[in-house]
């Protein structure tokens, strides 16, 4: 595969696991039961009681360290494993240490609650989710989610 397309590639499934990274910051159940979901709330947006509750729930979640590989070489055709791995009592660096798939690996630190979803999506990629998608987070263990996806033929590309 020429070197263009291994970049292409590359980018793509970095953006795309950027995106659920970001996705994990707005999903979750606190402890007290309260979704995250604002957009249900029947008070106006304009309300400032409504965002002084949404900045009330963040403050009181707690901070976790986040860490997934990012394939960076996939043939068209190929499989690959995507890891994310998620913890409240590691550093990102301790995490991307366990993760064992090949790839990039990649932390963060973000905010979470007792209950997370992450999800891996891609318009380029066929993608089989391995773990649950919603999972409950330990205090003390990891909690990690993997994915399997194949990169799709486009009609009309060829890669000699």
């Amino acid at each position: 595969m020429k070197l263009f397309w291994k970049i292409i590639i590359g980018a793509a499934v970095f953006s795309t696991v950027l995106a659920f990274i970001l996705y994990l910051h707005m999903v979750g159940r606190f402890e007290n039961g309260s979704s995250f979901d604002i957009s249900s709330s029947k008070e106006s947006s304009r309300d400032a009681s409504a965002f002084t509750r949404v900045d009330q729930l963040l403050n009181e979640m707690e901070t976790g360290a986040v860490a997934f590989n990012v394939p960076t070489n996939i043939n068209i055709d190929d499989s690959a494993l995507v890891q994310l791995i998620l913890s409240i009592a590691e550093t990102t660096e301790q995490l991307k240490q366990s993760i064992i798939e090949e790839g990039q690996k990649v932390g963060a630190t973000i905010k979470i609650s007792n209950r997370m979803q992450a999800s891996l999506s891609g318009s380029m990629f066929q993608i089989t989710r391995i773990t649950p998608e919603v999972q409950v987070i330990s205090e003390h263990q990891q909690t990690q989610w993997k994915w399997k996806y194949i990169q799709k033929k486009k009609a009309g590309i060829s890669c000699t």
